[in-house]
């Protein structure tokens, strides 16, 4: 019997005054606004259209698929 392996994310979040105690920012500079990456709360509501992240269409938006297309999603216009 195989056994499917599955494979669980989560993300972690914190205020930025603990950022320098995550691994992740040793190269960072925190002072630099321009590093900033805003997060919406869920991909259907957030405004951000460009988000290369995005995993579901916006609801405030009409969606079309063009399947002449492709890109890093589908959710996201070139």
């Amino acid at each position: 019997m195989d056994k499917k392996k599955s494979m669980l994310s989560i993300g972690l979040g914190c205020e930025a005054k603990y950022a320098r105690d995550f691994v992740y920012t040793e190269n960072l500079d925190l002072n630099d606004k321009k590093s900033e990456i805003p997060v919406g709360v869920s991909c259907r509501t957030c405004d951000r259209l460009d988000c290369s992240q995005r995993a579901f269409p916006p609801l405030h938006k009409k969606f079309d698929v063009d399947i002449n297309s492709r890109g890093v999603s589908v959710y996201v216009s070139d």
